[in-house]
């Protein structure tokens, strides 16, 4: 994989709010910070609720509970890998060494103390989408959440929130494009082969008692 191909792969998940700002990609910003332009609070405080109101969504269970959250399509066609990992990728879902490894990424991801509280899954058919939950339930993240609510003339989100959810949602996304960058990475670098293993395993049989040893 060539970093060209890996950005590509994060470009489709990634979205960049704050340079439009003349901010730099992976700068922490506060909402009352200034450029060379001036100050940008409002607008950008504007650019991130967009951000959050537009981001892609799916449900948390089945459709008919009507329960979503911020979430990812992650079906191989719709991913731009490159067309040289086409005749490998379908068959690299089913692997084990894979499936462990996602699991493991899962895992590490919810581990981190700033995505405590959250967790990762995937829904739909064939699991074609990840999906952030809020952890050990079935609830979606900001389902009715009323980002421009005010209440006695103050917001309900303040800057602080908004920034803890930005910051949340972009982390997702970026785990999601790890996520796929690292399978087309498994694509790029492994074949997968059918190989006939033997496994051994225990039985029972019946032995007469005068052929055990009570020795």
């Amino acid at each position: 994989m060539t970093e060209q191909e890996r950005q590509r792969i994060r470009d489709h998940f990634e979205t960049d709010i704050f340079s439009q700002f003349g901010f730099a990609a992976g700068e922490v910003v506060a909402f009352d910070s200034h450029h060379a332009e001036g100050y940008v609070g409002r607008p950008m405080r504007a650019a991130v609720i967009a951000f959050l109101k537009d981001h892609f969504r799916y449900y948390t269970m089945h459709s008919n509970n009507g329960l979503h959250s911020y979430a990812a399509c992650i079906k191989i066609q719709g991913i731009p890998f490159p067309n040289r990992l086409f005749d490998n990728k379908y068959a690299m879902l089913g692997v084990d060494e894979w499936q462990q490894r996602l699991t493991d990424m899962i895992s590490k991801w919810q581990m981190d103390d700033a995505n405590k509280g959250f967790e990762i899954g995937t829904n739909g058919r064939s699991s074609g989408y990840m999906v952030l939950y809020a952890k050990g339930t079935s609830r979606g993240v900001d389902q009715d959440a009323d980002f421009d609510e005010c209440y006695q003339g103050e917001p309900t989100w303040d800057d602080e929130d908004l920034r803890g959810r930005v910051a949340l949602v972009q982390r997702f996304d970026t785990f999601v494009a790890d996520v796929a960058i690292e399978f087309a990475e498994y694509c790029d670098t492994f074949v997968i082969e059918d190989r006939v293993v033997q496994v051994p395993h225990t039985i029972q049989v019946l032995v007469p008692k005068t052929e055990v040893n009570t020795s």
